[in-house]
């Protein structure tokens, strides 16, 4: 059988040079030469050799391009019936919200799930079939091997686009391993995808070899159509409290190779709350900010979503704020406060500015405790910690309960003086060595407190600034660095300190300094008591929860789960519905955390990569490899993987080598025929001068 059947006309080439050597043919002149008449028969000896080698000359050249047509047809030498009885099949199937872009009413998705369809025609049920999606859905039922090919088709019958984290090369690893794991003659291996750039392996992540393994990329994806994405959402609520001013950000970008024009909108419960018309260059991005307000308490839903387009699946970006009615805050000292001038008493009323007339009003509670008492509070209540000690003086139980306490997402500051102490945490804040006066801090929220749950402030007057380091703030006059960022892995680092000495800071004794210690409660993510978490959808999360052995997780379509508590963990599973998802004791309605799911943020990019890019980076994984780009293409790959032995390549070798002996021959026949062309008269070779020069018999 063959391959390609239309190169099979090329073989109507190798006429070519058989009439090439019959129109060349020309009749030799006669020419008279008494002297060696005698030489007659050895003439007609060499004429006879010359003939055969001309004719020998030119079956080579026919020959030649007779078997380049019959190589460029892909002959295959058929194995016997039955070939995949017994063997491995697994299928690859991408997807990821960018196989369900649609274009004029089709879909990469639609494509893929049509050839992996085709792909399984003529399996026989004695074979080994699975399907391994790239992104992990339960609901697909079979994701392994299985006997025959009816659960298969099911299990593709029901793939849908899922918003979750993609990780082609775990996913071909995966097939890798199970084609490889039941030892059959037959292995074969089918990756449908769109080739998606920022999905696609990375060479060297494919670690799974399969030497007897035939893999099959099938390419499906389109030309990029127009589409814009929401990247990205932020939102900053300076004064966590009800009736406090928020302001949201959105990060649209553009994909497309055309200027996209859309409307951004901010949505809080689902309620449209403003609108503004973005327009975004190709390939660019831009920001879309809305600032509004949240009148009550509780968890509010923030959505930034753009119309719809080619891919709807990155149309939508979720944030959620939760906003406590009061804040509660537990201040512990060295020793009782005896007379209301404290360090403690500074704190609450900075804190609470309206405690100090004795009044309770204040989105911040400040409640006090000594130093002994930190061990045995329930701290989950509150959104911060402030202790006026450093942590030498903690005892074991006090310590142990801040690090879990930190664990749970609290935010716990330390008063100490002398040189700061490193903070093992990377994603912790420390204020250390700083100044901060009034006329360089134009908006003190615009200091992100966000990633940061552990802050320390010292009394130390000067900041080193190592490479690296972002000065952020300084003095006007002297430039002497006033907020300094440190450099860090995984998060960042601010340095500060305070001084009551008016030459070098008033910072302790300015109206900034209470600003300053609202925002670090404000930015806690315990804030009202409930834990904050942000995942990507299909990702498992283990939420720091109180002691209660179990809990409900409500989904953003209402779904209530009932789940248990692990070592003081709450693991959620696979999380597939993008929105918050709320986390209440079992049977109660007081929310202890919540975990703002988003679909992953490369959804976007509708770009497929090179097929020369797809072959580098695959190199290896199996014994052959096919790349296809449609029907007819899979069709021939199928074909030679499970019913023939392709013997093409070795028919194109032999061709090279007819070639090389035909430019040899060729020349070592040259001149003679030459001889015989041209006409000339050519100096007899010296065994014709011995033959001439011999004595001559009469007849």
């Amino acid at each position: 059988m063959w391959g390609a059947e239309l190169f099979l006309l090329g073989t109507l080439t190798a006429a070519i040079p058989v009439l090439i050597h019959l129109l060349a043919r020309r009749k030799s002149l006669p020419v008279y030469w008494p002297a060696l008449r005698f030489l007659l028969e050895s003439h007609r000896k060499t004429a006879r050799r010359r003939k055969i080698e001309q004719v020998l000359l030119m079956l080579l050249r026919a020959g030649i391009l007779f078997l380049l047509a019959i190589g460029l047809a892909r002959p295959i030498i058929r194995y016997a019936s039955g070939a995949l009885a017994g063997g491995t099949v697994v299928i690859v199937i991408d997807n990821t919200m960018s196989m369900g872009a649609e274009e004029e009413a089709r879909s990469s998705l639609g494509e893929g799930l049509t050839y992996a369809q085709k792909a399984l025609d003529g399996v026989p049920d004695s074979a080994f079939v699975g399907v391994v999606p790239v992104v992990k859905d339960p609901t697909l039922g079979l994701t392994g091997l299985g006997k025959g090919v009816e659960t298969a088709r099911a299990c593709l019958r029901v793939v849908k686009p899922v918003p979750g984290r993609a990780s082609l090369a775990a996913a071909m690893n995966e097939a890798l391993r199970l084609v490889k794991s039941m030892g059959a003659a037959h292995q074969e291996v089918l990756v449908v995808t769109d080739l998606q750039r920022n999905a696609f392996p990375v060479q060297g992540e494919i670690t799974e070899k399969a030497p007897a393994a035939v893999l099959t990329v099938v390419n499906t994806g389109r030309h990029s159509p127009v589409n814009a994405t929401v990247e990205d959402i932020s939102a900053f609520m300076p004064v966590a409290a009800p009736g406090g001013d928020l302001s949201v950000t959105g990060i649209i970008v553009n994909t497309s190779s055309t200027t996209v024009k859309t409307i951004a909108a901010l949505e809080v419960d689902g309620a449209r709350r403003s609108t503004q018309e973005v327009t975004v260059n190709a390939g660019g991005r831009t920001e879309a900010s809305f600032s509004t307000r949240l009148e009550t308490a509780g968890l509010h839903l923030l959505t930034i979503a753009i119309a719809k387009d080619a891919l709807e699946g990155d149309n939508v970006r979720h944030a959620a704020v939760f906003v406590p009615q009061v804040l509660r805050t537990l201040v512990a000292t060295a020793q009782d406060d005896p007379g209301g001038q404290s360090p403690a008493f500074f704190i609450r009323c900075a804190l609470n500015p309206s405690s100090v007339a004795g009044d309770s009003a204040g989105s911040i509670v400040v409640d006090e405790c000594n130093m002994l008492e930190l061990g045995v509070r329930d701290l989950d209540q509150y959104a911060a910690v402030l202790v006026n000690s450093d942590l030498d003086a903690l005892d074991d139980h006090a310590g142990r309960n801040l690090e879990r306490y930190l664990d749970c997402k609290g935010t716990v500051v330390f008063f100490a003086a002398g040189e700061p102490m490193k903070i093992p945490q990377p994603d912790s804040l420390a204020f250390s060595q700083s100044l901060l006066a009034d006329p360089l801090i134009r908006r003190l929220p615009g200091i992100d407190m966000g990633p940061f749950r552990s802050v320390r402030i010292y009394a130390t007057s000067e900041i080193p600034v190592a490479p690296g380091d972002e000065v952020v703030l300084k003095t006007a006059q002297q430039a002497r660095p006033v907020l300094v960022r440190k450099a860090a892995k995984g998060g960042g680092e601010y340095v500060f300190a305070l001084s009551a000495d008016p030459e070098w800071s008033n910072l302790v004794l300015r109206g900034v300094f209470p600003l300053l210690l609202q925002q670090m409660v404000y930015s806690s993510e315990r804030a009202g008591g409930a834990v904050a978490c942000r995942a990507v959808a299909g990702e498992n999360v283990h939420v720091p929860v109180a002691a209660e052995s179990s809990y409900d997780l409500v989904a953003p379509s209402g779904r209530i789960e009932r789940m248990h508590t692990v070592g003081g963990n709450l693991d959620t599973g696979a999380l597939l519905e993008t929105g918050v998802y709320k986390i209440l004791p079992a049977g109660g309605d007081e929310l202890a955390a919540y975990v703002t799911v988003n679909p992953p943020g490369p959804e976007g990019d509708l770009n497929a990569i090179r097929p020369d890019t797809v072959a580098e980076r695959i190199r290896g994984a199996a014994g052959s490899i096919f790349t296809v780009t449609g029907e007819s293409e899979l069709n021939n790959a199928l074909t030679l993987s499970r019913k023939g032995l392709p013997v093409y390549d070795y028919i194109l070798a032999l061709v090279v080598a007819m070639a090389v002996f035909e430019t040899f021959f060729a020349s070592r026949i040259t001149p003679a025929d030459d001889r015989k062309r041209t006409g000339k008269h050519v100096p007899p070779s010296d065994d014709l001068k011995a033959k001439s020069a011999a004595p001559l018999r009469p007849e």
